[in-house]
C-alpha cells in the first residue's frame, strides 16, 4: 500500500482500459474484484461517481457488477443512479444481517436500519440487489433468526437472482474472532492427507457448533436441503433452458409441437423460489420453536415433502422426473448436458 490503507486508479485509466477491452475483445459485462467500490468517505464517493460519468461521458455501453458496504456514501439516490445509467445492473451489499443481536457481534459500525434504507433505494432504483449475508454464526439464537426472517420479508432482499444463497453461515478461519471465541467445535475431516500438511489444515478452521442447539438443528436440515437447490438453480436449470431454446429454434417451421410450454414451466419454477425461501425458512423456524425429539430429521422431512410439492406445482412433476421429460422432447443429449 502507499500513502495509507486505500488507493485507487486514476478514473481515466481505468475507463482506458474498458474501452481497449471493448474494442479489441468486443467486452461488454465486467466485474470488479474490490471489496469495497465505494471505498471511504468522500473520496470513495467521488471516485466511484467520477467513474461512472467518465463512462457515461464517453457513451461506453457496458454492464458493471461491484461490491460495497452499506454505510458507504455511495447509499444515495444520486449516486446510485448515475452508476445505474452507467451500467451497474447489479451489485453485492455488505449487510450480513437484519438482526440488531448479530449486527452488534458483527461489529461493522452500522445498523439494521441501514441496511433496510439500501435495500429500498436499490429496489427503487431497479439495481438488482445480491445481498451479503450471514444467517448463522456461533451465538445465533432462534430469535435473531425470526428477526432475520422479518428482515428479508420487510426489505425483500429474497428478491434475488437465487435467494436460497441467504442460508449460509459463517466460516471460523484461524485469526477471526469466531475462531478464537469458538468452544465447541469438532475436528476436521481430512481424508488422504498425512504430515505436516495435515497439522496445517486441522488449524485452518473450527467446524464450531452453534450455542443454541435448536440453531445447530435448523443448519442441518436447511444446509442439506438448500444445497440441492442451489445446485438445480445454478448447475441444471442453465443447461435445461438453453436445451429446450434450442430444440424450439431447431423445430422452427417443422410443423413439430413447440416445447416452449416447457420453457415456460421452468421460468415458473425459477420465479418462485423468492416465495419458497420464506415458506422453508417458516417451517423451520415454527418446528424449532416447538422443539419436538428429532428436530433435524423431522424438519428435512417436512422440507424436502415441501420441495415435491413446489416442483410438482411449477412443473409439473417432480424435478428429476421433469429433467428426464426434457431430455425426451429435445433429444438424449440435453440430458447428458446436464448431469455433465
Amino acid at each position: 500500500m502507499v500513502d495509507g490503507p486505500w488507493r485507487v486508479r486514476p478514473v481515466e485509466d481505468a475507463v482506458d482500459e474498458i474501452e481497449y477491452l471493448q474494442r479489441e475483445f468486443g467486452t461488454r459485462f465486467l466485474w470488479f474484484n474490490d471489496d469495497n467500490f465505494g471505498g471511504a468517505f468522500q473520496d470513495g464517493y467521488h471516485h466511484a461517481v467520477g467513474f461512472a460519468e467518465e463512462v457515461l461521458r464517453r457513451d461506453l455501453k457496458i454492464n458493471f457488477h461491484c461490491e460495497f458496504r452499506v454505510d458507504t456514501g455511495l447509499i444515495d439516490r444520486e449516486a446510485l443512479r448515475t452508476l445505474r445509467r452507467a451500467g451497474m445492473d447489479l451489485a453485492l451489499l455488505g449487510m450480513e444481517t437484519g438482526s440488531p443481536g448479530m449486527m452488534k457481534r458483527f461489529r461493522k459500525g452500522t445498523t439494521v436500519e441501514y441496511n433496510f434504507d439500501a435495500a429500498r433505494l436499490f429496489k427503487e432504483e431497479h439495481i438488482e440487489l445480491e445481498p451479503g449475508w450471514i444467517m448463522i454464526e456461533p451465538g445465533t439464537t432462534l430469535d435473531e433468526l425470526w428477526e432475520n426472517l422479518k428482515f428479508i420479508v420487510a426489505a425483500r432482499v429474497h428478491e434475488s437472482e437465487n435467494p436460497f444463497f441467504l442460508i449460509n453461515r459463517a466460516i471460523a478461519l484461524r485469526g477471526t474472532e469466531i475462531y478464537d471465541k469458538a468452544t465447541r467445535y469438532e475436528e476436521p475431516d481430512i481424508p488422504g492427507v498425512e504430515g505436516a500438511a495435515r497439522e496445517v489444515l486441522r488449524h485452518a478452521r473450527r467446524d464450531y457448533r452453534v450455542d443454541d442447539e435448536r440453531v445447530e438443528h435448523l443448519w442441518t436440515a436447511w444446509s442439506r436441503v438448500s444445497s440441492e437447490i442451489n445446485d438445480r438453480k445454478e448447475n441444471e436449470v442453465p443447461f435445461l433452458a438453453q436445451s429446450i431454446a434450442d430444440a424450439v429454434r431447431a423445430r422452427r417451421g417443422t410443423g413439430a409441437a413447440s416445447l416452449r410450454p416447457l420453457l415456460g414451466r421452468l421460468r415458473r419454477w425459477d420465479q418462485g423460489l423468492a416465495g419458497l425461501l420464506v415458506a422453508f425458512l417458516n417451517a423451520g423456524l415454527l418446528l424449532a420453536d416447538e422443539n419436538p425429539p428429532g428436530l433435524a430429521e423431522r424438519l428435512e422431512t417436512e422440507l424436502r415433502a415441501m420441495i415435491v410439492a413446489y416442483d410438482r406445482e411449477h412443473l409439473g412433476r417432480a424435478f428429476p422426473d421433469f429433467v428426464v421429460e426434457t431430455a425426451r422432447a429435445c433429444g438424449e443429449h440435453a440430458l447428458a448436458q446436464v448431469r455433465g
